[in-house]
């Protein structure tokens, strides 16, 4: 769940909340959850409203009700908001900031893709297509680097317990593995992310 600044300067301009956006929802859509880095960088994000403004003019400004997101998943959502039957019978967008969507509404399976566990998480799941392909491949390829992790965390702390104990030449050699390592951790740090 996103945890939001609490106090902000006020802006005349949603746009001026971005930076701040960006750092409550940790570089991440609040929506399909995929990050900056592998979306193409923060020009492929935006400000939306949670409440679209065309319907909540009132709420244009009001930092609890921006979210950051990227531009695909804003676009997908535009100015779409379910009428009070629809909410009624449980068909809502689900709300990142006020609860857990991945464990409540929407579950990922091993090979990305995504089952709907409630009406809410289905009308979320539709209008915002997450069942796009680019999506599911990026849950696929973040949770083998997050599988992948603890083992090269073993491997590192392997050559690090070797190093002190083997002649100079062979100490090299393998300081410059642990650092290709800790590269390779690092990548795939930021893909399990």
């Amino acid at each position: 769940m996103i945890v939001r600044q609490q106090s902000l300067p006020q802006f005349k301009s949603y746009k001026k909340y971005k930076p701040y956006l960006r750092e409550d929802f940790r570089r991440r859509c609040a929506y399909c959850e995929v990050n900056e880095h592998r979306c193409g960088g923060v020009t492929h994000f935006g400000v939306d409203h949670f409440r679209p403004k065309s319907l909540f003019p009132k709420l244009v400004c009001v930092y609890s009700n921006l979210y950051y997101a990227c531009n695909l998943c804003n676009s997908l959502k535009g100015n779409a908001w379910p009428d009070a039957a629809l909410r009624q019978l449980g068909f809502y967008f689900a709300d990142p900031c006020e609860e857990e969507v991945y464990q409540i509404h929407l579950k990922e399976r091993e090979d990305g893709t995504l089952d709907c566990l409630t009406p809410c998480g289905e009308y979320t799941y539709d209008h915002l297509d997450l069942g796009r392909g680019d999506l599911i491949d990026w849950r696929r390829e973040r949770r083998l680097a997050r599988n992948d992790l603890p083992m090269v965390d073993r491997m590192i702390a392997e050559i690090r317990r070797t190093i002190p104990i083997l002649p100079l030449i062979d100490r090299k050699r393998l300081t410059r593995e642990c650092g290709a390592l800790l590269r390779w951790r690092a990548r795939l740090e930021r893909d399990a992310e």
